[in-house]
Parts: structure tokens; C-alpha cells; sequence
């Protein structure tokens, strides 16, 4: 995960996918920003739809899209960490060697959250935030390189979570975005229980 530095002072924007059309609201946000004297960088777990894609000619904000960490969901534990090993150990190896007490302390919270939130009636830790540690390791080692000093997730849910675990590995604030359908739809459990 690549993303040049603007110096200090500035903007971190972690979004599950960019750029979306049915999220211009995301562009617009971040294009303001930047006309208001803002340096942002956004961080996207995945590219966003083609029919998007011309914002980007109007943004200056540098781009990283995190590596492919693979389904949790649809693969065996194993089979994901075959996946995701490869794409985050750098980063994290690189992370952990800076910031030791950081990083050890974000594992703990994916392991506390996997336990304290899994499936109702299961005994099986909730994976997801295994690989939510995964992606914030690799933003937390990005924003440090690239001067981020607040990082801002969008949509009240794993990109949430992500920028929590990432701006506490970074040591940087963090704030987020909650739309209505985090709010009424979705359940955010982790969020609740700690803010």
C-alpha cells in the first residue's frame, strides 16, 4: 500500500471502495476539502465502479488500494490466511519493528472483538475482524509514511473499525461517518460497546 506524502497536517479518508457512483457524496466531500486547503489522502479497500472513475481527474488527493485480502467468509481460516499472509506481513512486519506496544495492543482488540462478537449461540471467534486487523495494519504503516495526522472512515461499519484499529496503531485521531442505513440496518456491536 503506496500513498505519496503531503506533508503534516494531513487527511487520512479510509473507504471500503472508491469511487462509487452511488457515493458521489464521498467525491465531493473529499474535492471540497482539497478546495478549502485540505491535503487528503484516501485509503479504499477496493476500486469502486468504472462509471465513478472520472472524479479521480478532478481530485488531487493521492489513491492506495489495499492489497486483495481474500473472503474470510467463504474460505476455510487457513485458506484466508494463505491469502492475506502473503499481502500483509511486509506491511505489518514493518509496522510492528516501529511501533511494537501499538501494534501488539491492535491484535488484542481483533482478538477481544472476534471473541466478545461472534455469531449468537456460536463458539467460533467472528473472523471478520481478523481481517479488518489485517487492512488497518496495512493504513496505520501507510498514514505514518504518508503524514496523515487524522484519519476519517466512512459508513459506520468495517471501514469503521478498519480506521479505528489503523488510527490507534498510528497513533493519529480518528473520527467517522454514520449514514442511516449504519444506524437503523446494520449492527455495529464493537462501536457501540466502546464509544
Amino acid at each position: 500500500l503506496t500513498a505519496t506524502g503531503q506533508g503534516s497536517g494531513s487527511i487520512g479518508y479510509y473507504i471500503k471502495g472508491f469511487p462509487r457512483l452511488s457515493e458521489s457524496f464521498i467525491s465531493n466531500e473529499v474535492l471540497k476539502l482539497e478546495r478549502m486547503g485540505k491535503h487528503v489522502t484516501v485509503f479504499a479497500g477496493t476500486r469502486g465502479d468504472a462509471m465513478a472513475a472520472s472524479v479521480l481527474t478532478d481530485l488531487n488527493a493521492p489513491l492506495a488500494y489495499l492489497p486483495n485480502a481474500g473472503s474470510v467468509s467463504k474460505n476455510s481460516f487457513l485458506g484466508w490466511l494463505r491469502i492475506a499472509v502473503p499481502a500483509y506481513f511486509p506491511t505489518h512486519w514493518r509496522l510492528f519493528r516501529r511501533r511494537p506496544k501499538a501494534w501488539l495492543a491492535g491484535i488484542g482488540t481483533a482478538f477481544r472483538f472476534a471473541r466478545q462478537y461472534r455469531h449468537d449461540n456460536s463458539r467460533t471467534c467472528k473472523r471478520s475482524y481478523f481481517k479488518q486487523f489485517a487492512q488497518a495494519g496495512a493504513v496505520a504503516e501507510a498514514i505514518d509514511r504518508a503524514g496523515v495526522t487524522h484519519l476519517h472512515g466512512h459508513f459506520c461499519h468495517s471501514a469503521t473499525t478498519i480506521s479505528w484499529m489503523a488510527a490507534d496503531m498510528a497513533g493519529v485521531p480518528f473520527s467517522f461517518t454514520a449514514h442511516a442505513k449504519d444506524i437503523y440496518l446494520s449492527t455495529p456491536e464493537a462501536l457501540r460497546a466502546n464509544l
